[in-house]
This record gives structure tokens, sequence and C-alpha cells, in this order.
């Protein structure tokens, strides 16, 4: 996996930011739209909508996807991104606040 993150112009008057992460290949101009796939799915977008808004990078819940779909079904297909049919870049939390109750 290869990752970087470069800062490309900033605000001295109010701390803002323009960057580009690179991972694995994927560049990610930030700040981004990252849409949440909760249980593998963005909810009402398929994976050709949520390219068609240009975002190239989704947040998961790991605790989720064990949840469901499983992890043997994730392991079935070869992974998260083939089992949502995601090309682009993925982002992933521990979900360690969902585990007490707050889904």
């Amino acid at each position: 996996m290869s990752f970087s993150f470069k800062v490309l112009k900033s605000s001295s008057s109010s701390n803002a930011r323009l960057g580009k992460i690179e991972i694995n290949g994927i560049e990610i101009d930030t700040p981004v739209f990252m849409p949440v796939g909760t249980k593998a799915t963005v909810k009402a977008l398929t994976p050709a909508m949520i390219e068609e808004t240009e975002s190239k990078i989704i947040l998961a819940n790991t605790y989720h996807l064990v949840l469901k779909p499983s992890l043997d079904v994730i392991k079935k297909f070869g992974g998260v991104k083939k089992f949502m049919g995601w090309k682009g870049a993925m982002l992933t939390d521990s979900g360690g606040f969902a585990i007490f109750g707050n889904e």
C-alpha cells in the first residue's frame, strides 16, 4: 500500500487548505466529499452514481461490515471493494463507537 498527502495551498487567515491524498495510485483532492458505505453499501446510490459525484473514496465502518454482510461473505467476494463493486479508494474506521450501541 502506498500513501502520501501534500498541502497544495493554505490560507493564513482561516487555516483552510487544499491538498492531495494519493492511495495506491488513486489521487484524491481535499477537502473531499466522502460518501459513507454502511454495511458495504452507500444507501440509494450505485457505484456508478458515486463516480458521477467525482468522489474517489468511500468511508466504511469495520464493525458494521463484520455484522452484515459478515467477514465470511466479504472474504468470499475477495474484499469489501469487490463486494461493493467499487474501484476507488476505501477508508475504514474501527467502528469502536458503534460497539457501544450508538449505531
